[in-house]
């Protein structure tokens, strides 16, 4: 029975962790996507990190810093590699996140057609921070804000969404929600998927390492599970959840 109960709860911190682990995810890999497509048309992207880094200060009043190698793959796949990339919370010089090398390359026919689909997202040594306080107010809300339209006269054709796959290893994911009481870590975090597309079911798999001081508890999760993405209702739907979950609850 105490088994039973620990699950529940185990289950729904981790249905939390991974609404916040989402949305955050999903707010880096659309920056990384922005800064792919800008850097897909540079012949030697390198001479334009600080044009880069002036951007992301005016529009996003965050500091980007961009420490490693930037390389612009054109075979077998268009492409970009990417190296040592941080960048800081809103208005202020705190870290945010920060990866080690990420590259990402683009399908060359839709490309032709004007459409940017991606065709593989692979991330190593992801960090980043999600905070949110008692008013609900979160470290992200700045970077889920829209724009307003430009006045600017350009291609209005609607920009088909699709990614093959993603593949994220060696990440770690630091929440402080003050709001919900959910305070810790989720470490040698690993993530894959398939194809990501509009209502198209894939297979999702993770694991990693759940060290939480509020409320304490410790264990190790394996789990898998279908997604279905609705990105104009900002919905998405999860099947067939399978998980493992090995550890316990820490005494006080």
């Amino acid at each position: 029975m105490m088994a039973l109960i620990h699950l529940t709860i185990v289950t729904a911190i981790m249905n939390k962790l991974l609404k916040f682990a989402g949305i955050s995810l999903a707010v880096l890999v659309a920056l990384l996507l922005c800064l792919i497509a800008y850097l897909s048309f540079i012949f030697d992207p390198s001479q334009f990190k600080t044009q880069i880094i002036s951007v992301v200060q005016e529009k996003k009043h965050r500091t980007l810093a961009i420490d490693g190698a930037i390389k612009l793959r054109l075979f077998p796949k268009i492409g970009v590699d990417i190296e040592k990339v941080s960048l800081s919370e809103f208005q202020s010089p705190a870290p945010f996140a920060s990866l080690e090398q990420a590259h990402v390359s683009l399908a060359l026919l839709p490309l032709l057609q004007k459409q940017l689909v991606v065709d593989k997202v692979t991330i190593q040594g992801l960090r980043f921070s999600f905070k949110r306080a008692m008013d609900g107010k979160s470290n992200i809300d700045d970077l889920l804000s829209k724009e307003e339209p430009s006045n600017e006269v350009g291609n209005t054709q609607k920009m088909r969404f699709a990614i093959e796959g993603i593949n994220i290893s060696d990440a770690a994911i630091e929440v402080d929600d003050k709001k919900n009481a959910l305070r810790g870590a989720l470490t040698a975090f690993n993530l894959s998927t398939g194809p990501l597309s509009e209502r198209i079911d894939t297979k999702i798999k993770l694991s990693g390492k759940l060290q939480l001081q509020q409320p304490k508890l410790e264990t190790d999760i394996s789990l898998t599970t279908q997604l279905r993405l609705n990105p104009e209702n900002k919905l998405f739907a999860l099947d067939d959840f399978q998980a493992k979950i090995m550890g316990k609850f820490a005494q006080d």
